[in-house]
């Protein structure tokens, strides 16, 4: 726990930048992208004037309570120098506190992407759908289908380009 002391957690080892500083804000609206994906489907919430914020006014602090406490484990554990040359940091984490449960790790940080993954699909869906039926898109993507009520033809154009993202594989270089 010696980088959370005071005297080395405000010891910048390299020198700030803009640049970094918003690559950090970038990352971290990741961990918070929940409340953008609530405004998206409004309209499909029952009482969404009761509901939206009582979501947001949960999910907010709980998600920062997990994110800020996992950050303090990570430096509890972990140097900075160990953080920044890890690919994945809580697989590096799991594997040197988990011993034989450090397979844990890389299955939680699978199912968090996709539930990631999911989140962005039916909200981005539902913003092709939204712009077709006001006319901003064509037409086919406002059509639903008729037992389940979801958009079928915004579904698979989204997912069509996010297989496409997929294939680039570099978040900097979509970046």
């Amino acid at each position: 726990f010696e980088e959370l002391r005071p005297s080395n957690a405000f010891d910048f080892w390299m020198p700030p930048s803009v640049g970094h500083l918003a690559l950090a804000f970038l990352q971290g609206s990741f961990a918070f992208s929940g409340w953008n994906f609530l405004n998206y489907v409004t309209e499909e919430l029952v009482d969404p004037r009761k509901n939206l914020p009582r979501a947001i006014v949960i999910s907010i602090p709980l998600v920062t309570f997990v994110y800020t406490f996992t950050n303090i484990a990570y430096f509890t554990a972990m140097s900075p120098q160990e953080l920044l040359v890890s690919n994945a940091v809580a697989v590096t984490f799991g594997e040197k506190l988990l011993g034989y449960f450090s397979w844990v790790m890389p299955v939680s940080v699978a199912l968090s992407t996709f539930g990631g993954i999911n989140g962005y699909l039916f909200t981005s869906s539902r913003l092709c759908f939204s712009g077709a039926r006001e006319g901003h898109l064509p037409s086919l993507l406002a059509m639903i289908h008729v037992r389940h009520c979801t958009p079928i033809p915004a579904l698979l154009v989204c997912c069509g380009a996010t297989a496409v993202i997929m294939l680039v594989g570099d978040t900097y270089t979509l970046i």
